[in-house]
């Protein structure tokens, strides 16, 4: 039986999620990406999407290179270059915001914090606690099996 790459309200993690999927509260990889409409896509959505917009360029996850960074110089809201922070709101900006710092200021002095130096042992840290967790998933999900 062939299982479904949708999930709605699912816990999956991908590292790309469908744009369009995400929209209407589904959770689906993205495997391909198109910056004329700047949307990562799932499988499913790029057949649609090619069919709307036939002369966009998709790129599969064999160009990655080219999806990696794509939306971090864009404001979210309004689509222009991000230039500064927002400090009451807590995030970056198009100044569109009274209470702003810009960005190469804060950025000034960041690789010589310890945050920053913290940074890969902390990802590490993760990554040996997201590991643990799938093994026990999938025990779980194994002992669920030998169950039934």
């Amino acid at each position: 039986m062939a299982t479904a790459s949708v999930y709605k309200a699912s816990d999956q993690v991908y590292d790309y999620i469908c744009s369009k999927c995400e929209e209407h509260d589904l959770n689906a990889e993205a495997k391909h990406f198109c910056p004329e409409c700047e949307h990562y896509l799932s499988d499913k959505c790029v057949t649609l999407h090619n069919g709307y917009h036939s002369k966009h360029t998709v790129y599969g996850r064999g160009d990655i290179q080219k999806w990696i960074g794509f939306f971090m110089d864009r404001c979210d809201q309004h689509g222009n270059k991000l230039e500064v922070h927002c400090d009451h709101h807590q995030e970056l900006n198009d100044r569109q915001c009274s209470s702003i710092s810009h960005l190469p200021d804060l950025a000034r002095g960041f690789l010589e914090t310890n945050e920053f130096k913290q940074l890969q042992s902390s990802v590490d840290k993760m990554r040996r606690r997201l590991y643990r967790v799938k093994n026990a998933r999938m025990k779980d999900h194994i002992a669920l099996k030998d169950f039934n």
